[in-house]
């Protein structure tokens, strides 16, 4: 199995370096593309499979695109923000505030907490602050204090400070849980009760649709998907993982015959 996937990835990097060289290219309407990776699909009947497949692809420098099918729930960003909401709730239990500045939304190090409590009025200001924000909440509502947050420490910005792959999935990420909390705070107006909502999904994330990860704005890249996604669409190049493993080992998801057909 671990032989076929780098089997795979390295003809992909072989094709790919056709392309890039203008060796291998396709023409419409007197109009030459280049083989890139969008052109080219991986399919298997085993998402753990493909999951192999992408790290080897990536460990390759090889650009992946593949639908997540990972709760927003299980990231980091979210167990940050639940961080946050409870320093918030309870801006004088110094353990939740050290916690929160430790986020990726403030980007605190330990160093820098050292450094913050040092000072007589360093931690005591933002003690002050999310008291301010717990009382913006109770009164105004959870999406005016959040707001209110992100823009006061300038988060959207700390987390595309550093140039890093993981950028835009973080930022999509936030956006995508702010929009969930927004939406659940009408339902549980008071703030412990849409705090606890939100602890629950943390420790039972689960695959409902309305909270998978949302896909990134780059759609390119090598395509991987289950046979089953692949239903309807086409590719110019498709490498199909598992086709020569025995019957039993596919579960009958993928059977070839050779006997002759009738017409």
């Amino acid at each position: 199995q671990k032989q076929e996937v780098e089997q795979v990835a390295w003809k992909i990097r072989a094709l790919l370096n056709q392309g890039i060289k203008g060796s291998l290219y396709f023409e419409d309407n007197d109009q030459v593309k280049n083989l890139n990776e969008s052109d080219i699909a991986i399919l298997s009947s085993s998402n753990a499979d493909l999951t192999e497949m992408q790290k080897t692809l990536e460990f390759l420098g090889i650009l992946c695109n593949r639908e997540s099918r990972k709760s927003v729930f299980e990231s980091q960003i979210a167990q940050d923000i639940g961080a946050i909401l409870g320093a918030i709730l309870h801006p004088y239990q110094e353990g939740k505030i050290k916690r929160a500045l430790l986020s990726r939304l403030f980007g605190f190090n330990l160093q820098a907490l050292i450094a913050l409590e040092q000072h007589a009025d360093g931690l005591s200001q933002y003690i002050e602050q999310f008291d301010q924000i717990r009382d913006m909440w109770m009164n105004q509502g959870f999406l005016t204090a959040w707001q209110f947050l992100l823009n006061q420490y300038a988060v959207w910005a700390k987390l595309v400070a550093t140039q890093s792959r993981d950028n835009e999935r973080r930022v999509v990420n936030l956006r995508h849980l702010t929009e969930l909390l927004s939406h659940h705070s009408e339902d549980y107006q008071d703030a412990q009760n849409l705090y606890h909502w939100y602890l629950k999904q943390l420790t039972s994330p689960m695959e409902r649709e309305w909270e998978m990860e949302r896909k990134l704005s780059n759609e390119a890249g090598v395509q991987l998907m289950t046979i089953h996604q692949s239903k309807g669409l086409e590719f110019k190049f498709v490498f199909l993982l598992g086709a020569d493993n025995t019957f039993k080992e596919m579960q009958k998801a993928l059977n070839f015959s050779t006997a002759e057909q009738m017409n």
